[in-house]
């Protein structure tokens, strides 16, 4: 499903039409495509349980197309069996589901963006990720600051319900790293 928030006159209609596909077609993947800034969605995303968002006036067509060809990938994937790829014993990852169970049986809520760079850093968890490697899998908006409030939401995705959660480590000039253990289990 794509649409936008504000629906003509019904301001905010949009809300009303993801929380009923929330409550009756579960993991239906939902692209929020609206004028409003990036700023203002990270928490409606988080309210919302959207698949993602696309700020109008920041993305391309060609950004539109990958995006929604990677939600029919995704899906395909899912219905034929193959695992997501960050599958794994701590943390697993269904692009299409939000409130598919991630991090110790807890739901981390992520918009697609956010998902997109926790795939990234756990698929090379111990090794360190340069920004440039994030912007290949950022749609829009790719730039430093941009990236660095992705990873702040997503630490705090994690510390709603891991307040000591503090995996995703800051690697000063290149980027950031998934670290498998703790700096507490380092320290002992």
């Amino acid at each position: 499903m794509v649409l936008d928030i504000d629906l003509g006159r019904e301001r905010h209609a949009g809300v009303a039409i993801i929380n009923a596909i929330n409550e009756g077609a579960r993991g239906t993947p939902v692209l929020i495509v609206s004028a409003m800034p990036a700023t203002i969605y990270r928490s409606i995303m988080k309210a919302l349980d959207a698949w993602d968002y696309l700020q109008k006036t920041t993305f391309s067509e060609s950004d539109f197309v990958d995006t929604f060809l990677e939600i029919l990938r995704t899906a395909h994937d899912r219905d034929h069996g193959k695992a997501s790829p960050a599958a794994g014993d701590k943390l697993s990852l269904d692009p299409l589901r939000q409130a598919a169970r991630l991090w110790r049986g807890k739901r981390v809520n992520l918009p697609l963006t956010g998902r997109r760079i926790l795939v990234t850093l756990y698929e090379k968890r111990g090794q360190g990720v340069s920004y440039e490697e994030f912007f290949q899998v950022v749609k829009s908006g790719r730039n430093r600051d941009n990236i660095r409030k992705h990873i702040s939401a997503i630490r705090e995705a994690f510390r709603e319900f891991d307040e000591d959660f503090d995996r995703i480590e800051n690697i000063p000039m290149p980027g950031f790293r998934w670290s498998d253990e703790s700096p507490d289990d380092v320290r002992r």
